[in-house]
């Protein structure tokens, strides 16, 4: 099971190199940030730098789904948020000169055009504070002692820790 898991996970980074993200239309903002950043600033092979893609894909299908539950969640059980945040964005897509679109057309919007969306924007942080659960998880290099509030635990070198922050 691990080895197909694995398998699939270095496909997946191959497809993030940065020659196969380059042929690709559409690619974001934060992705071609990320590119430049890992071209410039790294000194990280082609492949670590496409496994940092996959680091961030992860993190934000992790959260993704569950927030955007959560979100649409909120959005239901309270009528005038959700007409308060539909009227947003709908004014949001009229001055971007956008509209919704069944034929698959995406919608692509500014960070300056998200920030106009103070409704959603805290719906989404209101349900990322409820429903977070995500873990710190890594390995231990050294033998230590991890103290925390109210008491300390001796770690061995290779003991896999997981924290919630």
């Amino acid at each position: 099971m691990f080895r197909t898991a694995h398998n699939a996970q270095e496909k997946l980074a191959e497809s993030l190199r940065h020659e196969n993200l380059k042929k690709r239309g559409n690619v974001s903002e934060l992705v071609s940030l990320r590119m430049f950043l890992n071209d410039t600033l790294s000194n990280f092979d082609d492949l670590e730098k496409a496994k940092t893609h996959l680091v961030i894909l992860w993190a934000l299908q992790a959260n993704t789904i569950p927030v955007s539950f959560w979100s649409l969640f909120q959005m239901i059980r309270n009528p005038e948020a959700m007409k308060a945040a539909t009227e947003e964005m709908k004014t949001t897509l009229e001055n971007a000169g956008q509209k919704v679109s069944l034929e698959g057309n995406p919608i692509c919007l500014s960070q300056t055009q998200m920030n106009d969306l103070p409704v959603p924007d805290s719906k989404i942080k209101e349900s990322l504070r409820l429903s977070s659960a995500s873990f710190n998880i890594w390995t231990a290099k050294v033998d230590f002692t991890l103290h925390l509030e109210d008491s300390s635990y001796n770690i061995r070198k290779d003991d896999i820790v997981a924290l919630c922050p």
